[in-house]
């Protein structure tokens, strides 16, 4: 049997149980923008961060989250910060200006993540030296597993948000196009008998 057959439909049963309803999502609800998004492999994002106070014992630390990802036609490409909300205890900030990229040696990772019981999106944080407080920035936007692992084994914080809806139409897609599973080989036994 050829490699390639059958892949399409394994990946689609695996991906899109409910074909119809992604594709009058789809054709419903995505602008013109998201939709020509959809046939590339770079998305438009921006990113929500949360920083909260956290007191132990008289002393009080940053506390930080990520709060979800943004797409769409309408987000700002120039990398910034804007506080967009704030009360006595909680701040947060909306950093434009990310772009989340999908490559085809990453394929693999994406559909794993979109069979786990819960898909996201990994945001990838360093500290940020400010002298007013403790602040940490996004630098990275992925949805490859390995890769946000990878970040993991370093000093770096990786926080994952369930991913929209329309970044998971359009990775689903990018997966079904992209990615091959490999085929499963049972090793053969030498053979250590004398003939």
């Amino acid at each position: 049997m050829p490699p390639n057959r059958g892949r399409g439909r394994l990946v689609r049963k695996l991906l899109l149980p409910e074909g119809r309803q992604q594709r009058a999502y789809q054709n419903n609800i995505m602008t013109a923008t998201e939709k020509s998004s959809l046939r590339s492999n770079r998305f438009p994002v921006s990113v929500i961060m949360q920083r909260g106070a956290v007191e132990h014992r008289g002393w009080q630390s940053a506390r930080w989250e990520a709060v979800g990802v943004v797409a769409g036609e309408n987000i700002d490409q120039e990398m910034q910060r804007t506080l967009v909300w704030a009360d006595q205890h909680n701040k947060q900030y909306l950093w434009s200006g990310f772009t989340l990229e999908l490559f085809k040696d990453n394929a693999e990772s994406y559909w794993y993540n979109l069979v786990s019981s819960q898909p996201s999106i990994f945001v990838v944080c360093r500290p940020e030296e400010d002298d007013e407080e403790e602040q940490i920035a996004p630098f990275l936007v992925t949805a490859a597993y390995d890769e946000a692992d990878a970040y993991l084994e370093t000093d770096d914080m990786v926080f994952a948000v369930t991913i929209p809806p329309e970044i998971h139409t359009w990775l689903e897609r990018y997966v079904i196009e992209n990615y091959v599973p490999r085929e499963r080989k049972k090793r053969k036994r030498k053979n250590w008998t004398p003939d």
